[in-house]
């Protein structure tokens, strides 16, 4: 089985992944979790691989896209209804801190499903495409990509990465320093009944009102009028998990024992439910099988390839053993890249880890947030050959792995 020849028609299928990029963009429209034109992606794809892969199947599942990002209105008015309570009742003040954190903090910090009842419901559509060996199925590995796009982050936009990253941390310390400022105060009254501020108490409330000018700019965070291309993020991951059914397909390479898959995630940008889906509906199998998960996620700067030890705002551990082995196939191949962690947002490798499969994830965009990340930018021009082609080469490396 010779891998190697694959490899060296890499740009061969690179020109494949761009322009897969590019039809899917120009042909289903914008792909927002859980819309038509998501589906429409899905379907798309579904259908490009059937011609190099033994099954295809489309899962919907069920999703409330707005459940993700609606924490910013309610948590940024609760804060700012805070700042105010402080000065008479701060009792109130804490409830609200509270009460807003617990939304921000499920939602966009761990990622969880906690609120989503309160949402319109939606259908999103993962896509499994398989290439089954010759002969028993002893194991099996999968490449993923997510097909949605984002809502375009208006502050990366507008004022770039840096800027964006530290209103929305100084946002989250000046929750902190109101929540602590009316703790002080409560002590200080003694009691939980009214009481207006004086003196050093004052002055202490009244240096809060800074934090309003951090605060307000997070309503305009995300731009819920405008959906991104994604082409980076992540029609990257989607193309170059294809390309390689479709590499082995022509060059006539099967697996003995091998089953190699690949999996296109709905709803990533609205936190990771595809992932979390398909996870629960597969992970019987998964268990019964040694099945290893790569995720590949806006694979656009060479520069800075990472395989992530750490997912999801640093909170997810993944498997260590299986980020070395590929780690290993991206030197073999001859690029280079580090370990590292995702300091802000996910992939949906987190959540493949958190239903306990192995899994990591590969990625290759500088984490300070350059500017096509979820923004207009990222278009079909923001594509880069030259990391899709030494992904793809580090990818075939990896499968020397397997018999």
């Amino acid at each position: 089985m010779d891998l190697k020849k694959i490899q060296n028609q890499s740009g061969k299928y690179v020109d494949y992944m761009v322009d897969t990029i590019s039809d899917t963009i120009k042909s289903c429209g914008t792909r927002f979790s859980g819309s038509e034109g998501e589906k429409k992606a899905a379907e798309k794809l579904a259908k490009d691989m059937e011609g190099y892969c033994d099954k295809v199947k489309i899962e919907p599942f069920a999703v409330c896209p707005e459940s993700f990002y609606s924490w910013i209105f309610w948590t940024v008015t609760c804060v700012l209804c805070a700042i105010g309570c402080y000065f008479i009742l701060p009792l109130l003040s804490i409830i609200l801190l509270v009460t807003g954190l617990v939304p921000m903090l499920s939602a966009f910090v761990f990622y969880r499903t906690t609120f989503d009842w309160m949402y319109k419901k939606e259908t999103s559509h993962n896509v499994t495409a398989e290439k089954m060996p010759t002969g028993e199925v002893k194991r099996a590995v999968y490449f993923v990509g997510h097909i949605d796009a984002a809502n375009e982050w208006y502050l990366n936009y507008r004022f770039g990465g840096k800027a964006m990253t530290a209103i929305v941390c100084l946002a989250f310390i000046s929750m902190l320093y109101i929540m602590a400022t009316s703790i002080y105060r409560l002590v200080e009254i003694g009691n939980i009944q009214p009481d207006l501020a004086q003196g050093t108490e004052l002055y202490v409330g009244l240096s809060s009102l800074v934090w309003i000018f951090v605060l307000i700019p997070l309503f305009f965070l995300n731009n819920w009028k405008r959906v991104v291309d994604g082409a980076n993020d992540d029609l990257t991951g989607c193309a170059l998990s294809m390309a390689v059914l479709k590499a082995l397909k022509e060059n006539d390479i099967t697996f003995e024992h091998t089953k190699v898959g690949v999996i296109l995630t709905g709803s990533e940008e609205t936190g990771l439910r595809g992932a979390k889906a398909w996870s629960k509906a597969h992970k019987a199998e998964c268990q019964k099988l040694p099945t290893e998960i790569i995720s590949f996620d806006t694979i656009t700067e060479l520069e800075y390839l990472c395989v992530n030890l750490k997912d999801l705002n640093m909170t997810v551990k993944t498997d260590k053993a299986l980020g070395e082995k590929y780690m290993k196939a991206i030197v073999d191949s001859g690029a280079k890249a580090k370990f590292a962690g995702i300091p802000i947002g996910s992939t949906d490798g987190a959540a493949f880890s958190q239903a306990k499969l192995t899994a990591t994830s590969v990625t290759a965009i500088n984490y300070d947030i350059p500017y096509y990340y979820h923004t207009r930018h990222d278009t079909i021009e923001a594509v880069r050959k030259d990391t899709l082609d030494a992904v793809f080469k580090a990818t075939i490396e990896f499968l020397k792995n397997y018999d």
